[in-house]
């Protein structure tokens, strides 16, 4: 303690600095806290955006790759976007795939309305043109046939 004493009386340029030290150590601590609780307490009010509503659209998902195994392609159509139920499956379709050799018609899955499957031993060969051809008993937006070519 006498030590310190002797040290500040000889040395009260060293107590300015210190202090002085203390001090912005202190500011620079309370602006970043208060920057930090400003960031927390942001905006909050709610902002509605009325995406308004559409016609139904015909909605085909699916997936050929070169593994042999079920290969899918799910049937559906979009529903508006803050609607409650969950996207309706289109069933009773008849969906087949023409590689230009044979045609494999996919089979509904019993589970999962919309979900037309391949046989498990069906596989696709890199650089053919596939055909995938949909014949629906409902129309949707006026029609009942749809077709598509894809390369893989």
């Amino acid at each position: 303690m006498l030590r310190r004493f002797i040290c500040l009386a000889l040395f009260p340029q060293l107590l300015l600095i210190l202090d002085f030290r203390y001090n912005m150590i202190m500011k620079n601590t309370i602006h970043t806290m208060f920057l930090f609780i400003l960031m927390l307490s942001g905006c909050t009010e709610k902002i509605d955006i009325d995406v308004g509503s559409t016609y139904t659209r015909f909605v085909v998902d699916g997936v050929i790759t070169t593994d042999t195994m079920k290969h899918y392609v799910k049937l559906s159509k979009s529903i508006d976007y803050y609607d409650p139920i969950d996207v309706p499956g289109v069933s009773n379709a008849q969906v087949t795939i023409y590689d230009g050799f044979t045609t494999e018609t996919l089979v509904e899955n019993e589970n999962e309305p919309g979900l037309y499957e391949t046989n498990p031993n069906y596989f696709g060969v890199p650089g053919r043109t596939y055909e995938l051809t949909i014949e629906l008993l409902e129309a949707v937006n006026g029609y009942t046939n749809y077709s598509n070519l894809r390369v893989i």
